[in-house]
């Protein structure tokens, strides 16, 4: 099995480890950093076409993100997640951010075989796959899955074991069936 594969799989539960069992981890704190609070600042979402351009111009990761208007994870991520100061910093400095409409833009839905929303998908600075995130992911979660991603550890690491180095954070047995 590849890893980009692991990883996919290793997410899913992980977004369905969260929803089972709230935003703490086995310690009862949370992994949220002290210094993460909402912010009044937004992201400079681009269009597909000018966000492939600029990331490969700057060499930047490339964070997409599948969206509907009527879908509410997506809004539910919008005002959450990606309202969080820690994750707007990191995206900033990081990746070159992304959004697409699967309602007006078909091709991409397709293209990048989205299937449910939101969808999220990294990419490689040059357009080679790092790999999707499915469904909402609160800012606790959300923000281990991009110091995975910019750091590098997919190629040499499951995000589980990433997390689990991660402040002590641990998945149960249970979390993991």
């Amino acid at each position: 099995m590849s890893k980009r594969m692991v990883f996919v799989g290793i997410v899913i539960v992980g977004i369905l480890a969260t929803v089972a069992a709230g935003i703490t981890g086995q310690t009862g704190k949370t992994l949220l950093p002290a210094s993460s609070s909402p912010s009044t600042e937004k992201l400079d979402w681009l269009s597909h076409d000018m966000g492939l351009q600029k990331a490969l111009s700057e060499k930047k990761l490339i964070m997409i993100m599948f969206y509907t208007d009527w879908c509410y994870y997506c809004k539910k991520m919008d005002h959450s997640t990606f309202s969080d100061r820690s994750i707007i910093d990191c995206l900033k400095e990081n990746f070159v951010t992304i959004k697409a409409n699967t309602d007006r833009e078909r091709g991409l839905k397709s293209k990048y075989g989205v299937r449910g929303l939101p969808t999220i998908w990294f990419l490689e600075y040059n357009g080679t796959s790092i790999g999707p995130l499915s469904g909402y992911v609160p800012p606790d979660r959300f923000i281990g899955v991009l110091k995975y991603i910019k750091d590098k550890h997919y190629n040499n690491m499951t995000l589980q074991e990433f997390l689990e180095k991660q402040k002590g954070f641990r998945y149960s047995q249970r979390e993991m069936n």
